[in-house]
């Protein structure tokens, strides 16, 4: 299970109820030499690039140039100089700011605000049927949603079981796993409830394509291992990986187009389901720890981790070969990656403050949101330290609902909390 960060954060501000939390800070426009401020939705400082084109660089050449509220008429000699300038920045660089704001999630909580409780995975396969599920007070912890509330259901497993994963197929039919001192958890959701089922070896990760087609990646003897559903049983598939390896997530797109990704050793280890086997295929980083995956469409697939220094890792499949992308942010964990429905992909972690962190990539840029978390009342928005552990797409939408915890400030406990990128229903 990541790591959550216990909150070190300074008390959140009270806002409006209907209102997501934005700082005011300024933006520089250049004209001609000089440069005026003007207030702009909160961005990275501003870095130059010759690769990527994202924001507008205006520089006014001519005579007439601006300074404040007083305006000089420039020598000929200096407005030849500024255009021949201005041409060859135009031509080398471009100021690009490392992110674009995103305020485009709102919480929902859990019905009766359970304390003492975090969310690790979640799957939406409908608008009203999804389920996530975690710990509360070291027992094992899930939820169901019916379109309008996160409600707690009952798990037949025993307590001290921690749940890392689910996945449903259809509105009728879900899977959890998880593990308890070593011994393998699996629960089914099949007629309005939870039903236990057996297993070998330890899962940590599910992904129901359909009701006959899901898979379970994990580790079995102290090896990667996968495991296949195929509506009746669940059967180990052969894998060539070394001592010391474990898997962390699978996704499969199709019968025969899936991914599974995690660690062997110090390394991180991706492996490629096609033409009925597993193969492993190198990534571009040499060190590391894979903690999700996500294939996302033909030739395309995405995976985030942290190098052993913790930089956060974000590689893309092309249908080719793997290749790094640079991060949302130079600093922080990242936990999940999912599609957003429009050919971009969503990633999620906490940055390095310990506050929430929820990415978009489309076009080449990020576009990174901050997700408010509630307020010391527990109803408005605020700021607070809060990680987002899981996504899950509702098929045929952009709609993405992801899942975490958050912390209060000088409360110790951490709060089981959802966001999603819907608006609010009126």
């Amino acid at each position: 299970m990541p790591l959550l960060r216990r909150n070190h954060a300074a008390p959140p501000r009270k806002t409006r109820r209907d209102a997501t939390p934005r700082d005011a800070t300024t933006s520089t426009r250049l004209t001609g030499p000089t440069a005026t401020t003007a207030p702009t939705e909160p961005t990275e400082p501003t870095t130059l690039t010759a690769l990527t084109v994202r924001t507008e660089l205006t520089v006014n050449i001519g005579p007439a140039v601006t300074t404040g509220s007083t305006t000089f008429t420039a020598p000929p000699a200096l407005a030849a100089f500024t255009a021949v300038f201005a041409t060859v920045l135009t031509a080398v660089f471009t100021a690009v700011p490392a992110y674009a704001e995103c305020h485009c999630w709102r919480f929902v909580r859990p019905e009766g605000r359970p304390p003492d409780a975090v969310l690790t995975g979640i799957t939406t396969p409908a608008a009203r049927a999804a389920w996530a599920v975690g710990q509360k007070g070291g027992a094992p912890f899930a939820l169901a949603w019916n379109g309008a509330r996160w409600t707690e259901t009952a798990l037949p497993v025993p307590a001290g079981t921690t749940l890392e994963g689910v996945s449903a197929a259809t509105a009728r039919d879900a899977w959890a796993v998880g593990a308890s001192g070593g011994t393998a958890r699996l629960a089914r959701w099949t007629d309005g409830r939870w039903t236990p089922a057996s297993f070998a070896g330890t899962p940590r990760a599910v992904d129901a394509r359909t009701p006959t087609d899901a898979w379970i990646a994990g580790s079995a003897g102290h090896r990667a291992a996968l495991w296949r559903w195929d509506g009746s049983r669940w059967t180990p598939v052969p894998v060539d990986a070394p001592a010391g390896s474990e898997l962390a997530a699978v996704s499969a797109r199709s019968a025969d187009d899936a991914w599974a990704a995690g660690h062997a050793g110090s390394r991180p280890l991706l492996l490629r389901w096609a033409g009925g086997r597993w193969s492993a295929v190198a990534g571009s980083a040499r060190e590391g720890t894979l903690t999700d995956v996500a294939a996302t469409g033909p030739g395309d697939a995405w995976t985030v981790g942290a190098t052993p220094s913790g930089t956060p890792l974000v590689e893309r499949w092309d249908g080719r070969a793997w290749t790094a992308v640079p991060a949302p942010v130079p600093h922080g964990r990242l936990h999940a990656v999912a599609p957003d429905g429009r050919g971009g992909v969503w990633v999620a972690g906490e940055d390095a403050t310990g506050r929430p962190l929820l990415a978009r990539r489309t076009g080449g840029a990020w576009d990174v949101s901050r997700p408010a978390v509630p307020d010391p009342s527990g109803d408005d928005p605020g700021d607070g330290a809060a990680s987002v552990t899981s996504l899950a797409l509702l098929p045929g939408t952009a709609k993405v609902t992801a899942a975490g915890s958050y912390g209060r400030p000088g409360d110790p406990l951490r709060h089981a909390i959802t966001w999603t990128n819907t608006p609010r229903p009126r």
